[in-house]
C-alpha cells in the first residue's frame, strides 16, 4: 500500500537546525500522534514576523483586486488591528510591536513595494497561494507543500518569487547566496509548469536607523540551475529522513534525537526551557500542556 508524507521547507529547516527542536514541533504526541507543540506565547521576533506577513499579504491581495494603493494600505493596517483585537490578554510587548508595525514599519514597507514594483508596471500573480509538488519514491510519495509570500511579474512578463523578511539588519550578499528557500521555490514551481525567472528577498528592517532609505531593501536573486538542483536535492533527502522517522516507531524517534546545544541556536528556540528541563531529568508533561498547544503551523494531507 502506498503512503504519502507531507513535509514543508520550514520543517526541513527545523530538522537541520536541531533534531530535538524538530521533534518538539512536529513529532511530540502530547496532544495526539505527530501533533507537535507550539508555544502559546511567541517570541517578539516571531510574533512580529507572523503579524507583519499577514499585513503584507492583505496589502498585496487588496492591491491585486482593487489596484488602489491607499485602499490596500488601509486594509493591511486594519488586518493588524483585527489580529490584535482577537487576543484576549495582549502583553505589553505585543502591543508595542503592533503599534510599531502600524505607525512606522508597515507604512514604509507598503510604500516601498508600491514605489519599486507596483507603480512600475509589475503585476501580482499569486499571494500566499499553496502549491503542492508530489515526489514519488517507490511505494511512498513525498508531498512538498509550499506557500510563497507572493509571485509578481515584471513589465516584461518575467515572474519572480517574493519572500518577505522582517529583520533587524539587512542580509549580506553571502547570506543571500546561502539561503535555500527561494531556490527551492523556483525549482518546485518550474516542476509544476510555472516558469519563474528568479526571486526577491523583500527585506523589511524593523529597527530604527537615521537613514530613512535604509529601512527597506529588495535584493534580486537569480540562482543557477545547479544551485536550484542542489538545494532541492537536499530538501528531498531530508524529507526522506523525516518520513522514515514519522512512519517508524514514535518512542524510538523521541529517544534518539540529537540536540544541537549551541548558544546561537538555543537562545532563540521556543523550546529551550522545556529542553533544559528534560536534560535535567525532570517530568515535563504538565509544562507541555500548560505552556504549549498543538502545532497549528503546517500543511495537512488535504491542503490545497
Amino acid at each position: 500500500m502506498s503512503s504519502t508524507t507531507v513535509i514543508s521547507h520550514s520543517e526541513v529547516d527545523a530538522f537541520l537546525l536541531c533534531e530535538q527542536r524538530h521533534f518538539y514541533a512536529f513529532g511530540d504526541a502530547t496532544f495526539g500522534p505527530l501533533a507537535g507543540l507550539e508555544p502559546k506565547t511567541f517570541s517578539d521576533s516571531l510574533y512580529r514576523g507572523i503579524i507583519g506577513h499577514e499585513a503584507m499579504s492583505t496589502f498585496l491581495k487588496t492591491f491585486k483586486a482593487e489596484g488602489d494603493f491607499n485602499l490596500a494600505s488601509q486594509a493591511g493596517i486594519s488586518e493588524v488591528q483585527m489580529l490584535m483585537m482577537k487576543e484576549s490578554n495582549p502583553s505589553t510587548s505585543s502591543m508595542k510591536i503592533v503599534t510599531d508595525l502600524i505607525t512606522r514599519i508597515l507604512p514604509r514597507a507598503f510604500q516601498f513595494m508600491h514605489n519599486e514594483f507596483l507603480s512600475q508596471g509589475w503585476e501580482i500573480a499569486y499571494v500566499e497561494e499553496t502549491f503542492r509538488l508530489e515526489i514519488p519514491l517507490g511505494d511512498t510519495a513525498l508531498i512538498y507543500p509550499f506557500k510563497p509570500d507572493a509571485i509578481i511579474g515584471d513589465p516584461h512578463g518575467n515572474l519572480y518569487v517574493f519572500d518577505h523578511k522582517f529583520i533587524y539588519n539587512f542580509y549580506t550578499p553571502d547570506e543571500i547566496n546561502l539561503l535555500p528557500q527561494i531556490p527551492k521555490y523556483i525549482g518546485a514551481l518550474r516542476a509544476l509548469g510555472i516558469h519563474v525567472k528568479g526571486g526577491y528577498y523583500n527585506q523589511i528592517r524593523w529597527r530604527e536607523v537615521k537613514d530613512l532609505n535604509a529601512h527597506n531593501r529588495a535584493d534580486r536573486f537569480l540562482p543557477s540551475v545547479a544551485r536550484i538542483q542542489n538545494s532541492f536535492k537536499q530538501q528531498v533527502e531530508v524529507m526522506r529522513k523525516i518520513a522514515d522517522l514519522k512512519n517508524g516507531d514514535l518512542d524510538e524517534w523521541r529517544d534518539n534525537n540529537l540536540r544541537t546545544l549551541n548558544g546561537m541556536v538555543c537562545k532563540n528556540c521556543s523550546f529551550k526551557l522545556l529542553c533544559a528541563s528534560e536534560l535535567n531529568g525532570q517530568e515535563t508533561t504538565l509544562a507541555k500542556r500548560v505552556d504549549f498547544r498543538s502545532n497549528t503551523y503546517g500543511y495537512s494531507e488535504g491542503d490545497e
